[in-house]
């Protein structure tokens, strides 16, 4: 197989596709996810796979022609692949799970005392982006950025089963807390 297919299947199963320009030394991810032309969306050309995480999905400057006649000259890094997000929007009430420490160190994000006293808090969303959320603090003065990989729906115990949004884990019901 070619660079090129081996790219174009990798981001048809939902994988992103880092790569190693062999001239330039320098490393972009291809994203699975498609512009407005129908052209797939990468992070731009960056000087680390680390560096090109924080931007997978800002650029757009690849056609298939273009991928095509450029990957002879990449060489290809191991495929990517974040778990699907969850669907949320500014205003949805969402917990930090246990696990956005290492989700901010996987994006190469600084972590600070702040974001740790928000883990386990249900808070509400101040506005979305393509990979992070802003999530306003308790009392609304300051918010904070987070990966999406790192906020969960929450949900509390309940007794009845007169309420909606009602979920059962192992016979135990769950109401989602708005």
């Amino acid at each position: 197989m070619t660079n090129y297919e081996i790219i174009i299947n990798n981001l048809k199963l939902g994988f992103h596709s880092p790569v190693k320009d062999k001239k330039d030394r320098q490393y972009a991810i291809f994203s699975p996810f498609k512009d407005e032309d129908g052209n797939y969306r990468d992070s731009g050309w960056l000087d680390s796979v680390k560096d090109a995480k924080q931007y997978i999905g800002d650029c757009c400057d690849y056609s298939l022609q273009d991928i095509k006649k450029e990957s002879k000259n990449w060489t290809l890094l191991k495929p990517i692949f974040f778990p699907p997000e969850i669907s949320v929007q500014e205003g949805d009430k969402v917990m930090i799970m246990s696990n956005a420490e290492s989700e901010c160190e996987r994006w190469g994000w600084d972590w600070d005392d702040k974001m740790k006293k928000m883990v386990g808090k249900v808070l509400e969303i101040k506005s979305v982006g393509s990979n992070i959320v802003n999530v306003w603090n308790k009392d609304k003065s300051d918010f904070l950025i987070f990966p999406k990989t790192s906020i969960c729906y929450s949900f509390k115990k309940q007794e009845d089963d007169t309420k909606k949004d009602i979920i059962t884990v192992n016979g135990v019901k769950y109401k989602r807390i708005d």
